[in-house]
């Protein structure tokens, strides 16, 4: 989940603020995430299954962050990533999927071919 904008507290009591991301793993903790303030939310949420992700990346499992590789492995310990921030070239690319001015089947070919750069 990429932030762009307001705050939210996620369900194991994180704080996540305009600019910052994270990853949630399969096994998520219930709960809901509260928004802090009233604003408008502008985020990307992008919801892979492991065999998605895995296709992606091939054989190449080491190139992941760990927290990720054990988020596949179903690390009930590791719900979520930690926060980071996102990069110049993370908002680039997230830009470009908000601003996408196609539609349909276009509109998602646009959008998967990004998410491949």
């Amino acid at each position: 989940m990429f932030n762009l904008s307001s705050g939210f507290r996620c369900p194991n009591g994180v704080q996540i603020s305009q600019g910052q991301h994270f990853l949630a793993g399969l096994v998520s903790p219930g709960g809901h995430f509260e928004g802090l303030a009233y604003a408008t939310t502008i985020e990307v949420d992008i919801h892979l299954q492991p065999e998605q992700l895995q296709a992606f990346i091939g054989d190449q499992l080491d190139v992941l962050p760990s927290e990720v590789q054990r988020m596949l492995a179903r690390d009930e310990a590791l719900p979520f990533s930690p926060v980071r921030t996102i990069t110049p070239a993370m908002r680039l690319a997230l830009q470009q999927m908000l601003d996408c001015p196609y539609q349909g089947v276009i509109k998602q070919m646009y959008l998967e071919r990004l998410l491949e750069r």
